[in-house]
């Protein structure tokens, strides 16, 4: 329709008007196309700490998505956060956060995106996370050869359990989340993994005491 509408423009006398195509930015919800009306958007003129915690409720396999439409990253930089995504070096969360940070300097300014990171943080742990709540402690022994936490046996080191069978049905069945994520695999990665949570009832924190890696940012 656009590019007839250039012929009719020159029929017509009329200077072409030159056609601009670009890729539609999915919504937050992951679904639809980002609009008002579906209230799935982010507003550029919106309150700092609303538009990092829209940001955050991307799905997973928009992350790329975003840098790639939102924000003034290198592309060959983005290249490099997709393909450590795809190999699963680091948590999505951390990345999506990466990202939030980004968007959020944009419109309104680095000291602003950082100021909106530790609200987001504090304000999840608050939510969630009590003094009562136990902790779950992760050291090297519970790492695969990946570097990527073994969920059953941390869980079962909470004494809740009668067996490493019924963790592994909980998982599967879509019954355990990791930072209020739900997970159906065995193994997740480390790095940023705050809380557990099996079934409705039972939350854990959880203390990263492994050998920590560099900052994936530092290494792209």
């Amino acid at each position: 329709n656009v590019l007839l509408g250039r012929n009719i423009q020159k029929d017509y006398g009329i200077s072409q008007q030159v056609a601009l195509f670009v890729p539609l930015l999915v919504g937050i919800d992951g679904v639809e196309k980002m609009s008002k009306s579906l209230g799935n958007y982010v507003g550029v003129n919106e309150d700092a700490n609303v538009m990092y915690e829209k940001l955050m409720k991307i799905p997973d396999d928009l992350i790329v998505t975003y840098f790639t439409l939102t924000t003034d990253v290198h592309p060959d930089k983005i290249a490099q956060i997709k393909n450590i995504l795809e190999e699963g070096k680091v948590n999505p969360r951390d990345v999506k956060m990466a990202l939030a940070r980004e968007v959020v300097g944009l419109y309104h300014s680095k000291e602003d995106a950082k100021n909106a990171e530790n609200f987001f943080v504090s304000t999840y742990q608050k939510n969630v996370v009590s003094k009562d709540t136990p902790v779950l402690v992760v050291t090297d022994d519970f790492l695969d050869d990946k570097g990527d936490l073994n969920i059953i046996d941390l869980i079962m080191t909470s004494g809740k359990f009668e067996s490493k069978s019924a963790v592994r049905r909980l998982i599967l069945g879509n019954a355990v989340k990791v930072n209020g994520v739900k997970i159906s695999t065995l193994t997740y990665p480390i790095e940023g993994i705050e809380t557990i949570q099996v079934g409705k009832g039972i939350l854990f924190q959880v203390d990263d005491k492994t050998k920590k890696k560099d900052n994936w940012e530092d290494t792209i």
